[in-house]
């Protein structure tokens, strides 16, 4: 069995976008004002929502093109095994 490393990372990037969205705030229900130094509940938000897009397309790139270069080396392989040997 090969150790496909992009894989499992893939994998863990999907997991973690959607834990992100664990601790998503509504910016429109949110009732706590900014301490200094903290963000606000809008740039909390948008903070977490481009967290899991990113996380999230990462993943989904990395199994896309994963399973892309499999299915063409899968058919190299096939291939090389039906030609005659010279």
């Amino acid at each position: 069995m090969k150790n496909n490393t992009s894989a499992m990372l893939a994998v863990i990037a999907i997991a973690l976008s959607f834990a992100s969205l664990i601790g998503y705030i509504e910016p429109g229900t949110c009732t706590i004002a900014p301490a200094q130094g903290l963000p606000s509940c809008e740039q909390a938000a948008t903070e977490r929502l481009w967290g899991f897009v990113g996380l999230f397309t990462f993943g989904a790139g990395t199994l896309l093109i994963g399973t892309l270069r499999a299915r063409r080396n899968a058919k190299r392989d096939a291939a090389s095994e039906n030609q005659p040997i010279q």
